[in-house]
């Protein structure tokens, strides 16, 4: 997908949205989203999927995709894409499937115009960044 087209859908889904053009870097869906500090996130990882945080999974919130620590790891991915970005943006063949098409994986990131990240994560310094939410424990 060109740029264009990507601004052209983003364009279209502000639309259904009901969000003006001006106010993409205002929407902010996570603002509705729970908030934890580092040390609380950290400990709700392990008590759902253990120590091995290789292990951990995150739910993709536009395509739905779990994505683990390790498959992260595997495309290739940087340290700071874990549970940020959709692997999709790490692989070739999906990298232009745009955000909400229904195909996973798909090119979501937290950083982007419109942010549908579910987790606002406090980190020990005050920052805080938006995440996707850890997938369901497998018991």
């Amino acid at each position: 997908m060109s740029r264009k087209e990507n601004y052209e859908a983003t364009m279209k889904l502000a639309a259904i949205s009901g969000i003006k053009a001006g106010l993409f870097k205002t929407f902010n869906y996570a603002g509705m989203a729970r908030t934890m500090t580092q040390a609380e996130w950290m400990e709700e990882g392990k008590r759902r999927f253990g120590p091995d945080i290789m292990k951990w999974k995150f739910k993709c919130p536009s395509c739905g995709i779990v994505i683990s620590v390790q498959e992260y790891k595997d495309a290739g991915a940087p340290e700071g894409a874990i549970g940020f970005n959709c692997i999709g943006r790490y692989k070739p063949e999906s990298q232009a499937t745009p955000m909400l098409s229904g195909k996973q994986p798909c090119n979501y990131t937290s950083g982007g115009l419109i942010c549908i990240s579910p987790l606002k994560i406090i980190f020990p310094n005050g920052k805080s960044d938006q995440f996707f939410d850890f997938a369901e424990a497998k018991v």
